[in-house]
């Protein structure tokens, strides 16, 4: 009987995950290659900062998805990265790189330099606040 529930808890969690991401899933290819373009805008601004430092393979393996996910999302949702948000987005992700290079001593960012440094850009003056409906932050993800 205990298999059981266990086997049917870890199906009810797969259901609901399921129905948590049909958001990409639902997408349009024109929501995806405006998704596409948005992470392409940031990586050559975190790239900028960065210098000569790169971040470690599981920074990029972890977060991309994540940042491509809540993209979507606000996309789907009718949210425009019009010229505004594009600027703020690229001052955060500039100086989110310069900061990571900052803390690290050799020439790749850690993931663990990413996360703090990442959660202390969400403070940053030019990344939107969700004042306003619609002008939350693109890269509000979980960490």
């Amino acid at each position: 009987m205990a298999v059981k529930r266990v086997a049917k808890s870890r199906k009810s969690a797969k259901s609901a995950k399921s129905a948590k991401s049909p958001k990409s899933a639902s997408s349009t290819p024109e929501q995806k290659a405006e998704a596409e373009r948005i992470l392409g805008i940031w990586k050559v601004a975190v790239a900028g900062g960065l210098g000569s430092k790169e971040f470690e393979s599981s920074v990029l393996t972890k977060y991309e998805p994540r940042l491509r996910e809540n993209i979507l999302g606000k996309l789907q949702k009718g949210d425009v990265f019009d010229a505004k948000a594009e600027e703020g987005s690229k001052t955060v992700a500039k100086d989110l790189g310069t900061v990571c290079a900052m803390f690290t001593t050799g020439p790749t960012v850690s993931r663990d330099t990413f996360q703090t440094v990442f959660l202390l850009m969400k403070t940053h003056p030019a990344c939107p606040q969700e004042t306003v409906k619609g002008r939350g932050a693109w890269c509000d993800i979980p960490l």
